[in-house]
C-alpha cells in the first residue's frame, strides 16, 4: 500500500525568511529567493530510554525536533554539506523496512497505515532527489586566436589538451569538458566523438552536392577557391577522397550516405581512452582536423556533431562542464544553431577577448555581436555573462608607456625615465668599450710588428753600445706595463656595462608589471563601461520599437556592468610557472605568483557556479529526511496518556478546508501566470504581427542587392548562410518590437507573481496553525507532546512553498529560453517551399526569377508564417506554465498529506486498543529515532 508522490525538485536558491508583504507597485519586485529562514535555534531530538517489552507503553517521547540547522550553522562549504547528507542517508534505509510492516499491517488504524505509506512514498522520492546529479555547463565563445583554446588548457592544468585544429573545421563542432568520474587509474583522459545521423549527413550533403552543380557552365579547374562551390567540393572531398568531382556531381546524397568511409560511423559515438593527454589528443584529433591530406584517407570532421573530453581537472570535478564554442565572428548557419542551443543550456556564458582590443575605445564593444545581447536579453541571462581578457602577458614596453601616457603613477613614469638614462649610459659604455677594444687590438698588433723589427736588427749588429741596449731592454716592459692597464680600463668599463644593463632590467621589470597591472585595470573598467552602454542601447533602440511599452522600470545599467566578473590572464605565464610547458624562456615580467594570471580566480569562479546549487540539493534532501523524521517521532510518541485531543471529525474538516484553500492558492498563481502572459505578452506579439506582414515586403526588397550566387546559397540553406539570415531579418519587427515587453514580463511580472504565492501559501500555513492552537481551548499548545514537532513542521513546509516558487521560476525561465528560440523556426517552415524553389532555378534570368518568387511567396504566406510564429512562442511559453502547474499540484498534495498524517497523529482522539497495538511498531522506530538524534545533535 503506497502512497503516489512526484518527484522532489531541485531548488536553485534556498528559502529565505517568511514572506514579505508583496511589493509596491512602482517597485522591481525581487526574484523569489529561498534564502535560510532567520528563525530562533532548532532543538533537536533527545534519545529516550527503553521501557520492559512486556509493557504496553513505549519509551518516554522525544521532547525535541529534528532539524540540521543547528548542525550545519555557517557552513558553506558544498563538501561539508555533502558529507553531512551522506551520513544521515542511510537512516532512511533503516526507517523504510518499519514503515513497510506499518503500511500492511491489520492492526493498526487506517490514519497510520495511511501515513507509513505517505513515509515510504517520501523515503523513495527523497533517495531518488539525492541520487539525481546536478550539471552547470559554462559557455565559452571567443574568436580563433583569441585565446580561448589556452585559457580553457590552462583553466583544465593541462598544456594543450583541446585539439589545435578542431574550430578550423568547417563543421558546427562544439567540444565538451568535463569530469572523468570513471575508476580507471592507468587511463584518466576519456574522449567520446559523435557522429551525425544519417538523416543530417544526408540534407548536409544534398546541399553540398547543390553547391557543386550551382552553375553547370563552370569548370571545375576554373573554380574560385573561395567560392561556394570549391567549399563545398574541398569538404565532400575530405570525406570522399577517392572519388572525382564528375562521380560526385553524378551522386545523390542516398548513395554517398551509403558509402563505405561513412556508412558505419554515421549515427554512432566513438569512445578513447589514454594515460595522458597528449594521448587522448592524438586519438582525437584524427576525427576533427581540418589539415588537408595528400594521401585517399578519408577525413571525419565535416561528420564530427560533439566531442566530449572527460579529465580530472579540478576545476570539472564539483560538476562544471565547459563547452568550447565558435565565437560570433566564426559563426555560420551551423556553428549559430549549435552556440544557440548550448547557450540556452548555459549556467554561465564566458566570452574571452585579447586584452589589447579590450582596453581599445574602437574594438571593446565589439566583445559581443548584436545577436549575442539580443539571445542574452531575450533569455534573461545578462547574469551569466563573465568577459575574460586574455594574453595580458602579450605587451611591448614601448607602445604601452605610448598608450598609458598619463594614466600611470609618478613612481612608474620615473622609473621608466631612469630606463631610459640607463639605456643611454649602456650605449656610451658599450662604444667605449668598442674603442677600447680597437685600440688594444692595434697595440698588440703595433707590439708584434716592433719586436720582429727589432729581432732583425739584433742579428745585424753585433756589438751594440751599452746604452742602446739598455733603451732596447727597458721598451717590452713598457709595452707591457701599457697593455695591463689598458686591459684593467677594459674590465672596469666592462664591470661598469654589467652593472647598468642589470639596473635597467630591474627598472624595466618595475615598468612592466605596472604597466600590465594598469593594462588591466582600464580594460576592466572600459569593459564594464561598454557593457553598461550597450546595454542601455539595446534597450532603448527596442524602446523605440515599440510605443506602449516604454514605461518599465529602467534598468540600473551601472549595476549590472559592476556585477559582470571581468578577468584579465594570461594562460600562457600560468602554465609556465604550473611547468606545463616546455620552454627556455624566461618567465614574463610583472607575474610574481600564479595569481598574477588570475587563472586561479578564473578556476574558483567556475567552481562558484555550482556551489550555490549544490548546497540548496543537501538542504532540499535533509530538510525531507528531518520532516520524515518529525512525523514519525509525532507518532511514536506515548499519546495514550495525553489530554490535548481535538475532535476527529472537527479536525478532518479543518484539514480538508485547510487543503482546498491552499490549492486555491496554487490556482490562483497559475491563473495569474496566465493573465499576465495575455495582457503583457501575447496581446503585444499578436499586433507586432500585423507590423511584421506590412514591413515583411519592405524587408525582402533590400534583398536584391544580394549578390545571384549568395542568394541561391541562402535558399539552399533555409534562408541562413554565412552572416545572412532572412528568417530573423522577416522578424526583426516583432523581435524588436516585443523585447522590452518580453524583458518585463520576465524579470517584474513573473517575480511579481510567484512571490505573491509565495505570501499567500506560507501565510496560510501559519493561519492553519493558530487556528489548530485556538481549537485547542483552555489547554495550552505547548502541553502536547507532539508541539515542537508541529512547529519545526510548520517551518519546513513554509521552506517547500519557497523553493516551489523559486523552482517555478526556474520552470519558467527555461520555458522563456525555449520560447525565444521559437520564433525562427516557424518562418524557416512556412518559407521553405520557396526557399526549395528558387534554389533549382537556372539559367538566364534565374536571378530575376528567384528574387521575384521569393516576393510572391512572402506576399502569399507572410499572415500565416508570422501567426505561426507567435503561436509556438505561445505553446512554448504555455509548457512551462503547465509544468509549474503539475508541480506545484503534486507539491502541495505532497504538504497537505505530511500535515494531515501529523495533525491527525497528534492531535486525534484514538481508541486505548489502538495504543495497544502501535506499542510493538513504536519501539522499533523509537530505536531508528535514537540513531538519528546522535546524527542530528
Amino acid at each position: 500500500m503506497d502512497c503516489d508522490a512526484d518527484t522532489l525538485r531541485v531548488a536553485k536558491i534556498e528559502p529565505k525568511d517568511e514572506a514579505q508583504s508583496p511589493h509596491p507597485q512602482h517597485e522591481r519586485p525581487s526574484s523569489v529567493s529561498l534564502q535560510e529562514p532567520k528563525s530562533e535555534p532548532d532543538e533537536k531530538i533527545m534519545p529516550a530510554s527503553s521501557d520492559d517489552e512486556d509493557s504496553a507503553s513505549t519509551s518516554p517521547p522525544p521532547h525535541k525536533a529534528f532539524s540540521y540547522r543547528n548542525k550545519m550553522k555557517n557552513m558553506k562549504d558544498p563538501e561539508t554539506w555533502e558529507t553531512f547528507t551522506q551520513q544521515v542517508l542511510p537512516l532512511l534505509d533503516e526507517l523504510e523496512p518499519e514503515c513497510r510492516k506499518m503500511a500492511s499491517s491489520r492492526k493498526l488504524q487506517p490514519a497510520v497505515r495511511k501515513a507509513a505509506c505517505h513515509w515510504l512514498q517520501q523515503i523513495r522520492d527523497l533517495r531518488e532527489r539525492a541520487e539525481r546529479s546536478n550539471q552547470t555547463i559554462v559557455g565559452v565563445l571567443g574568436n580563433t586566436g583569441d585565446g580561448k583554446s589556452s585559457t580553457i588548457n590552462a583553466l583544465l592544468d593541462e598544456e594543450n589538451l583541446l585539439p589545435t585544429n578542431c574550430m578550423r573545421a568547417c563543421t558546427a563542432v562544439a567540444t565538451e569538458l568535463s569530469y572523468n568520474h570513471e575508476d580507471d587509474e592507468e587511463n584518466p583522459y576519456r574522449a567520446e566523438v559523435e557522429f551525425i545521423s544519417r538523416d543530417e549527413w544526408s540534407r548536409e550533403v544534398s546541399v553540398l552536392l547543390r553547391d557543386l552543380v550551382a552553375d553547370e557552365d563552370m569548370k571545375m579547374d576554373d573554380m574560385d577557391p573561395n567560392s561556394d562551390a570549391a567549399r563545398a567540393l574541398a569538404k565532400i572531398l575530405a570525406v570522399y577522397p577517392s572519388l572525382d568531382t564528375r562521380t560526385l556531381t553524378e551522386s545523390s546524397s542516398a548513395q554517398l550516405v551509403e558509402h563505405p568511409n561513412v556508412r558505419e560511423l554515421l549515427g554512432t559515438t566513438k569512445t578513447v581512452k589514454a594515460p595522458s593527454a597528449s594521448e587522448i589528443r592524438e586519438q582525437v584529433e584524427p576525427y576533427v582536423d581540418s589539415n588537408d591530406k595528400d594521401d585517399d584517407t578519408a577525413a571525419y570532421w565535416p561528420l564530427v556533431k560533439v566531442v566530449r573530453i572527460f579529465t580530472k581537472a579540478r576545476v570539472l570535478s564539483n560538476g562544471v562542464t565547459i563547452v568550447d564554442l565558435p565565437g560570433h565572428q566564426d559563426w555560420d548557419a551551423a556553428r549559430a544553431a549549435v552556440a544557440s542551443q548550448y547557450m540556452k543550456a548555459c549556467s554561465g556564458i564566458w566570452i574571452v577577448a585579447p586584452i589589447n582590443r579590450a582596453v581599445d575605445n574602437k574594438t571593446a564593444k565589439d566583445l559581443m555581436s548584436n545577436s549575442i545581447r539580443r539571445q542574452l536579453k531575450l533569455d534573461g541571462a545578462y547574469s551569466a555573462l563573465t568577459i575574460i581578457c586574455s594574453k595580458t602577458d602579450d605587451i611591448t614596453i614601448n607602445s604601452a608607456m605610448e598608450s598609458l601616457k598619463g594614466k600611470l603613477c609618478k613612481e612608474t613614469m620615473q622609473a621608466w625615465k631612469d630606463a631610459l638614462a640607463c639605456e643611454r649610459r649602456i650605449k656610451a659604455l658599450e662604444k667605449e668599450l668598442l674603442a677600447l677594444r680597437k685600440r688594444r687590438s692595434a697595440t698588440q698588433a703595433l707590439g708584434s710588428a716592433g719586436s720582429r723589427k727589432r729581432r732583425a736588427k739584433r742579428a745585424r749588429t753585433e756589438a751594440p753600445s751599452k746604452s742602446r741596449a739598455t733603451a732596447v731592454s727597458h721598451e717590452p716592459a713598457d709595452e707591457d706595463a701599457g697593455t695591463e692597464a689598458s686591459a684593467s680600463k677594459f674590465d672596469e668599463k666592462e664591470q661598469e656595462l654589467y652593472d647598468w644593463k642589470l639596473e635597467k632590467k630591474e627598472l624595466m621589470d618595475q615598468v612592466h608589471a605596472q604597466c600590465i597591472q594598469r593594462r588591466n585595470e582600464l580594460s576592466r573598467e572600459a569593459v564594464k563601461r561598454h557593457l553598461a552602454k550597450s546595454f542601455r542601447d539595446l534597450d532603448r533602440q527596442d524602446a523605440a520599437g515599440y510605443e506602449a511599452q516604454t514605461d518599465g522600470e529602467p534598468r540600473d545599467y551601472e549595476d549590472m556592468s559592476r556585477q559582470t566578473p571581468v578577468f584579465c590572464t594570461s594562460s600562457h605565464v600560468y602554465q609556465q610557472m604550473r611547468g606545463l610547458l616546455m620552454t627556455d624562456n624566461d618567465l614574463t615580467p610583472g607575474f610574481e605568483t600564479e595569481d598574477d594570471t588570475e587563472i586561479p580566480q578564473l578556476q574558483d569562479h567556475a567552481q562558484k557556479l555550482t556551489e550555490e546549487l549544490r548546497v540548496a540539493k543537501q538542504k532540499e534532501v535533509l530538510s525531507g529526511i528531518c520532516q520524515i523524521l518529525n512525523s514519525v517521532a509525532i507518532w511514536a510518541q506515548d499519546a495514550s496518556k495525553s489530554t490535548v485531543t481535538i475532535d476527529s471529525a472537527t479536525l478532518t474538516t479543518s484539514l480538508q478546508m485547510f487543503e482546498a484553500n491552499l490549492k486555491a492558492d496554487g490556482q490562483s498563481c497559475i491563473d495569474r501566470l496566465d493573465m499576465e502572459a495575455q495582457t503583457k505578452l501575447y496581446d503585444g506579439l499578436t499586433r507586432l504581427t500585423s507590423t511584421a506582414t506590412t514591413q515583411a515586403g519592405i524587408i525582402a526588397n533590400k534583398w536584391q542587392s544580394i549578390n545571384g550566387g549568395t542568394f541561391k546559397a541562402i535558399c539552399r540553406r533555409g534562408g541562413v548562410f554565412k552572416h545572412h539570415d532572412f528568417n530573423e531579418q522577416l522578424l526583426e519587427p516583432i523581435l524588436n518590437g516585443i523585447s522590452a515587453t518580453w524583458d518585463k514580463f520576465f524579470q517584474f511580472n513573473i517575480a511579481s507573481v510567484l512571490d505573491g504565492f509565495s505570501v499567500a501559501a506560507t501565510g496560510r500555513l501559519t493561519a492553519f496553525h493558530e487556528g489548530i492552537v485556538e481549537q485547542l481551548g483552555d489547554h495550552d499548545f505547548g502541553e502536547l507532546q507532539a508541539s515542537v514537532q508541529l512547529d519545526q513542521q510548520l517551518k519546513l513546509h513554509k521552506e517547500r512553498i519557497l523553493r516551489l516558487a523559486a523552482q517555478s521560476r526556474a520552470d519558467i525561465d527555461q520555458a522563456q529560453k525555449d520560447a525565444s528560440r521559437a520564433f525562427s523556426p516557424a518562418v524557416e517552415e512556412v518559407m521553405m517551399p520557396g526557399y526549395q524553389r528558387c534554389a533549382v532555378e537556372k539559367g538566364k534570368g534565374m536571378v530575376k526569377r528567384m528574387r521575384a518568387m521569393i516576393q510572391e511567396h512572402i506576399r502569399k504566406n507572410k499572415v500565416q508564417m508570422f501567426r505561426s510564429a507567435v503561436k509556438n512562442v505561445r505553446h512554448s511559453l504555455e509548457q512551462g506554465t503547465k509544468l509549474v502547474d503539475d508541480n506545484m499540484t503534486e507539491q502541495i498534495k505532497t504538504i497537505a498529506a505530511t500535515m494531515t498524517d501529523d495533525y491527525m497523529l497528534a492531535l486525534a482522539e484514538r481508541q486505548k486498543s489502538a495504543h495497544l497495538h502501535e506499542a510493538k511498531f513504536k519501539k522499533e522506530v523509537m530505536e531508528v529515532l535514537e540513531t538519528a538524534a546522535n546524527h542530528f545533535n
